[in-house]
């Protein structure tokens, strides 16, 4: 009577004289990969974005091992940068290769001492906006053309001039 106040089911006691039992199910998968999500990379004339996710160490037959990407739209021509993966947000279009394009869009700080006034110039590769605050605003394919500054508040497109043909 005593194994009843124990609140035992019906035939505990012969399991604890089997002993444990084996787990049946597998082991939840921690280890592996965890995909970031809004990555965009250009493979073969198409640009992708990553959906985020996790691969696991040991993938089976059938499962995808890599991390995946869906096709994000169609480049008219070929890839600016073939393969690697960048976030530049809803730009994607950015990483296809457009006739007479000198530069690429990014945003990121400028170079250190790259501003000594309002004008925007091109330093290193990097085509920088020095007015309100400094700041790359694209990096030239090919380089700078020499140096130069045009004034403030210039478009992109003209900015573009002081990149290497």
């Amino acid at each position: 009577m005593a194994m009843a106040s124990l609140g035992c089911r019906r035939g505990c006691a012969s399991e604890l004289l089997e002993g444990p039992k084996k787990a049946t199910e597998a082991p939840l998968e921690l280890s592996g990969t965890d995909c970031p999500a809004g990555l965009v990379r250009c493979r073969e004339g198409r640009v992708e974005r990553s959906l985020g996710g996790h691969v696991p160490v040991r993938c089976e037959r059938g499962e995808s091992c890599t991390c995946p990407f869906v096709t994000e739209l169609e480049c008219p021509g070929p890839c600016l940068l073939e393969g690697e993966e960048v976030y530049l947000g809803d730009a994607g279009a950015a990483l296809c290769r457009t006739p007479g394009a000198r530069s690429v869009p990014v945003v990121s700080p400028a170079p250190e001492g790259a501003c000594d006034s309002d004008d925007a110039r091109c330093v290193g590769g990097a085509l920088v906006v020095c007015a309100p605050s400094p700041r790359t605003v694209a990096r030239c394919l090919r380089g700078c053309a020499g140096p130069g500054v045009v004034g403030p508040d210039v478009p992109l497109a003209e900015l573009e001039a002081l990149c290497a043909p």
